[in-house]
């Protein structure tokens, strides 16, 4: 549910959006002979994941919290990039914690995504059971501070994009303080 609501989020807010859920998109174990050349595996689902990240300008990440950690389904789809694939793109993170709210699984994602070098934005979204309502049969988000920070965090997502996509990919901005005799 807190997939759906960001996804729905982001198109509100004009963004493109491509889920890719690991339920469904099922990918090998990591094969350690094509570390140095992930875009030559020979199963499908890979090559399929490879593509859609690097199509991706930005990425959200998301996962329940398992063993105080993120799920060994993204973690085989994470161990599959390469840091070429995500070097440079924002990502927004998001988890459930079930009984409570819990941000172990994203703090783990955000360490992740910076040995990838990618951006993870400030703002996170978890979840807990007590977040949801049952309403007409479904599972929904009731809880208000929950969406909210949702919005927020999918704002800061595409303001990041925003400002990686339009920055000149050459220019890095060092400053250094003034002192007699620098050159």
């Amino acid at each position: 549910m807190l997939t759906e609501l960001v996804r729905r989020t982001l198109e509100q807010l004009g963004a493109r959006t491509d889920v890719l859920d690991l339920r469904e998109h099922r990918l090998p174990q990591v094969d350690v002979r094509y570390h140095g050349s992930p875009e030559d595996p020979p199963d499908p689902a890979v090559g399929d994941l490879l593509h859609r990240v690097r199509a991706a300008d930005a990425m959200v990440w998301a996962s329940p919290v398992y063993h105080n950690s993120y799920s060994a389904a993204l973690k085989n789809a994470l161990d599959h990039l390469a840091i070429a694939d995500v070097r440079g793109k924002p990502l927004a993170l998001c988890g459930n914690g079930g009984r409570r709210a819990s941000g172990q699984a994203a703090d783990h994602l955000r360490i992740v995504a910076r040995g990838l070098h990618g951006i993870a934005v400030p703002l996170v979204t978890t979840t807990a059971d007590g977040d949801f309502r049952r309403v007409d049969g479904e599972y929904r988000i009731a809880a208000r501070e929950t969406i909210e920070r949702a919005v927020a965090m999918c704002q800061q997502l595409l303001d990041y994009t925003d400002r990686f996509r339009t920055a000149p990919q050459d220019a890095v901005g060092v400053a250094a303080p003034a002192s007699e005799g620098a050159s």
